[in-house]
């Protein structure tokens, strides 16, 4: 801290008694008069606003009729200086009972300018204590008196209520698979009997078309549940679609890969890597999707006929309805149940409080939900909980290495254990320290096998090829896919015995371990910039990875966390929390899905569909976790929202009808703020460059992560184009790596590839949005600029960049420049093709285009493209873009002197002769006129 050092200030500053909250507020113009010196009022209130303040406003969630969740949000009312503040401020949170007996959080946090700036929201569940009553404190760790505390106290009103409904354990003789009469479908399964969950569901998943809800321990057999009702459906109803929606596309990976040698043919995958067209989706019999690629399909319902056909939706990890992205599946299973063809829903859980909740979402009877408890699990677990002091991340993660040494040594048995960590860095500094106790005890080797040391030498990251060498194994998500392969292809087969992994692998490919160790109970969130702890959902699914059915006894859990969370855990580790709707935030976008669709017409219709959904069963229930919002002010703000984003309009008899900006959101799957923003914004999309940055503004990007020290890494990038956007900006991070993959630049560390692919996947979809937009709006210039980004994204180079250099390798670039061949051209016209560049000749379609205009009822103008060489329909080159699609045009007519844009259409050149007519302005018709034609590859 530097404040100015002026003793006559200070000094003039006590003798007129002010304090602090009387300078940053008092007219200028008083304290003038006051200090009888304009330059030290000016002075002094300066330094006032700059010092800092921190205002807390605290309220609570009730989850349990045990636990609450307690949500702090900061606000800092000053003017950063880091002449003050330096680059960071460092906070403590404290929260208490009221009577000051227990201390139930005590949590350093750092403020950075960003998060000053916007707010700082922190969450903390704790047990319900005696007292009912809190405090809770931030306070400053360098400024004296700065802090602010609030009491909470809890009203016995607010207790969250649920119905409590657990499955007795199934006492039946284990069904035989020969109780499935049709041959081919008794071969899908891979064993003699049916374990008791999947006996007890038998007869109603296979003999019946009653939804079910079925919530089970892991490893308890459900996915061969939902193989049951698949048979069913493909044998009574053959005409129909089977759709099964998982969570993360790991699952939906696995899903593929298992059920594509079982149904072969009939099955279609519906990913952010796959995304066939909708001829193909229609030929499919089973459907395997994330929630958000079925939303974005299933919003066409009225012109995909295909949607119509569903007759089973299968929901695996039905309890992440109540996790960010559960919002989704109610807006799906709302959508869905409004088919004509009556849909069956199958929803598959781990152990819920409140399943009877779900399954009246659902559509499911008492009689068709299954909540067995978590003692069924195939195999027992046993736990362990372990508290270490230290009230900071790194050093506490790592004093927990040498006991995570020690405790594999104990328990594991050589069989395979399975370490997760928070991070991707924590997998790299967890091994290096167990390779380091292990070589210390003189058994450098100890965890090393034959296979490993051999696997070594296929990988290529190289963190991964050492630890492999010495028998330890690392799964995240930086990881190239082929060395994911190798590493869980070696823990699969029992090769290698020991594997640290990030937690995400519990949700992903099927890796059971005798030993499982959670190392650290918290992780970074990009979001807030602050290490916050792991969901009960998370937890469980951790835990779950213990105890292989086919070869243990029991299963053992070893949780290492800081020394405050071990009691909070030691008594609800073991009791699933209440699922909750989180449809609350994002009913403005999904509503505007269904206004687009024409499902939702006035406000009426909007309060049905609020009242089908899952927030509104629990909205009744726990209305405490909603802030006692009613459904009647729910759907008021979303009107409200949805006309201010200039989606929607309502007339005078409260009809609400979709604007074109409306239904061109719901077509892109983009969010309504997105719509807002390009409108006010349009103006700033006058050059490529400028568009991108637009673009890079999107919702969608906020999600984009900056991790722990990450903000320095994005610093040091050299883009082409700079930004004032703060550094530490999800926003900013996917606009300097998009230009670093125009430049074909290397990514500066290896996380930011899988980053960029997150970035690409998502930046076509909307930059089509925009030149949506624009489009009806009459830019020409907007739609021209969308139209060179599209070709900048597809082919991975910049709009002034020589094009060949878009179509082959470093090496052939080289020597067709040596041979003064720089122009596409070039290659195209030559009579004999050169060396390495035929594929170039076949693929790129030539044609030749004419216009003119013709005269009806109205002016228009006829443009006719002719075909002249190249394979027609076939796909875009475009090495460095993972989709992969029909080679087609943008056609734009416009007025170049008013920048009037007067039609577009994307044509795909797979005729020989193709027509496109555009209407004219009568009024425009005889003016001068541009035809812009933009195809995928670029050309100059």
């Amino acid at each position: 801290m530097t404040f100015p050092k002026d003793d006559q200030l200070i000094y003039k500053i006590q003798f007129l008694g002010l304090e602090l909250d009387d300078l940053r507020s008092a007219d200028l113009g008083e304290l003038k008069s006051m200090f009888r010196n304009e330059q030290m009022a000016i002075n002094a209130q300066d330094i006032a606003r700059k010092f800092p303040i921190v205002e807390i406003d605290t309220r609570y969630q009730p989850i349990s009729d045990q636990i609450i969740n307690i949500i702090i949000e900061a606000s800092f009312p000053f003017k950063w200086d880091p002449h003050v503040t330096h680059d960071t401020l460092s906070f403590w949170i404290f929260i208490e009972d009221g009577n000051g007996e227990k201390m139930y959080l005590a949590q350093e946090v750092q403020i950075d300018r960003h998060l000053a700036n916007d707010g700082f929201k922190f969450e903390y569940l704790v047990p319900v204590c005696e007292s009912h009553k809190y405090l809770v404190t931030m306070t400053s760790s360098r400024f004296l008196g700065v802090g602010d505390s609030q009491s909470i106290y809890i009203k016995n009103s607010d207790r969250a209520t649920f119905d409590s409904f657990e499955s007795n354990p199934p006492n039946l003789r284990p069904l035989p698979v020969t109780s499935i009469e049709n041959i081919e479908h008794r071969k899908l399964f891979g064993f003699e009997f049916f374990n008791p969950v999947q006996s007890q569901v038998f007869f109603q998943t296979y003999r019946t078309d009653e939804s079910l809800l079925i919530c089970a321990p892991t490893a308890a057999g459900k996915t061969s549940i939902a193989e049951l009702a698949i048979c069913r459906l493909f044998s009574t109803h053959p005409e129909q679609k089977a759709v099964y929606l998982a969570p993360l596309k790991a699952i939906v990976t696995e899903r593929v890969q298992d059920w594509r040698m079982k149904f072969g043919d009939k099955l279609i995958e519906l990913t952010g890597e796959f995304t066939p067209d909708s001829n193909a989706i229609a030929k499919a019999s089973l459907i395997v999707a994330t929630p958000e690629k079925w939303d974005a399909v299933s919003r066409g319902f009225v012109v995909r006929r295909f949607v119509q056909t569903v007759g089973l939706v299968v929901i695996d990890e039905a309890h992440l309805l109540g996790t960010d992205r559960g919002h989704i599946i109610e807006a799906v299973v709302d959508r869905m149940k409004s088919m004509p063809t009556k849909v069956r829903f199958i929803g598959l859980s781990t152990c819920l409080s409140n399943p009877l909740d779900v399954a009246e979402f659902l559509g499911v009877s008492r009689r068709g939900t299954y909540n067995f408890p978590p003692q069924m699990r195939a195999v027992p677990l046993k736990t362990f909980i372990r508290g270490f002091p230290g009230r900071h991340f790194c050093p506490r993660m790592a004093s927990m290495n040498k006991p995570l040494s020690d405790a594999i040594r104990e328990y594991s048995n050589d069989k395979p254990t399975l370490v997760f960590v928070p991070s991707r860095r924590q997998t790299r500094l967890t091994a290096f320290d167990l390779i380091s106790y292990a070589t210390n005890r003189g058994e450098p080797f100890y965890y090393t096998t034959p296979e490993t040391a051999l696997a070594s030498q296929k990988v290529q990251d190289q963190t991964l090829s050492h630890c492999l060498s010495l028998g330890i194994g690392l799964h995240h998500a930086g990881l190239v896919s082929s060395d994911c392969e190798i590493v869980e292809e070696l823990f699969a087969s029992g090769k290698m015995k020991l594997l640290v992994a990030t937690a995400t692998l519990a949700w992903g490919v099927n890796l059971p371990a005798h030993f499982v160790v959670i190392k650290g109970t918290e992780f970074h969130d990009a979001k807030t910039c602050q290490y916050v702890p792991y969901s009960s959902t998370e937890m469980q699914q951790m835990m779950g990875r213990a105890g292989r059915p086919q070869f243990d006894t029991e299963g053992i859990v070893m949780i290492l966390c800081e020394e405050g969370r071990k009691d909070f855990l030691k008594r609800f580790i073991n009791s699933p929390l209440p699922v909750e709707s989180n449809l609350f935030e994002h009913a403005s976008e999904h509503a505007n899905a269904e206004i687009a669709s024409g499902r939702i017409k006035s406000k009426k219709s909007l309060m049905s569909w609020l009242k089908r959904s899952f927030f509104a069963i629990r909205l009744d229930k726990n209305p405490g976790y909603y802030e006692n919002i009613t459904l009647e002010e729910v759907s008021s703000n979303i009107i409200k929202a949805l006309t201010d984003k200039h989606c929607i309009s309502v007339n005078l008899e409260g009809h609400i009808n979709p604007t074109p900006e409306g239904r061109i959101a719901s077509i892109f799957y983009v969010s309504p703020d997105d719509v807002k923003l390009f409108i006010d914004r349009m103006n700033e999309s006058s050059n490529v460059v400028s568009l991108l940055r637009l673009i890079c503004m999107a919702q969608e990007f906020k999600q984009v992560p900056v991790r722990h020290s990450e903000d320095e890494v994005v610093m040091d990038m050299t883009p082409r184009f700079k930004t004032e956007d703060p550094i530490d900006s999800p926003h900013t991070k996917a606009f300097f790596m998009c230009q670093y993959y125009f430049s074909r630049r290397e990514m500066p560390i290896p996380d930011f590839i899988t980053d960029l692919a997150s970035v690409l996947d998502q930046a076509l979809r909307i930059v089509g949005c925009f030149s949506e937009i624009a489009a009806i709006r009459g830019e020409l210039n907007a739609v021209i600029n969308a139209s060179i980004l599209t070709q900048m994204l597809v082919q991975g180079c910049w709009h002034d960049q020589n094009s060949i250099q878009a179509l082959v390798d470093v090496q052939l670039f080289k020597q067709l420049q040596q041979q003064n061949i720089n122009l596409l051209p070039q290659i195209l016209f030559k009579d004999t093709p050169l060396p390495g560049t035929e594929f170039i000749k076949d693929r790129v379609v030539l044609f030749k285009n004419k216009s003119h205009l013709i005269s009806t009822n109205g002016m228009a103008v006829r443009i006719t493209l002719e075909h002249i060489s190249g394979t027609l329909g076939s796909q875009v080159i475009s090495p460095h873009f993972t989709r992969k699609g029909i080679q087609s045009l943008f056609i734009l007519v416009g007025d170049p002197s008013t920048g009037k844009l007067f039609g577009h259409r994307r044509v795909q050149l797979k005729k020989e002769t193709t027509c496109v007519h555009h209407p004219m302005p009568r009024k425009n018709s005889r003016k001068c006129m541009d035809l812009h034609a933009f195809r995928l590859l670029p050309w100059h």
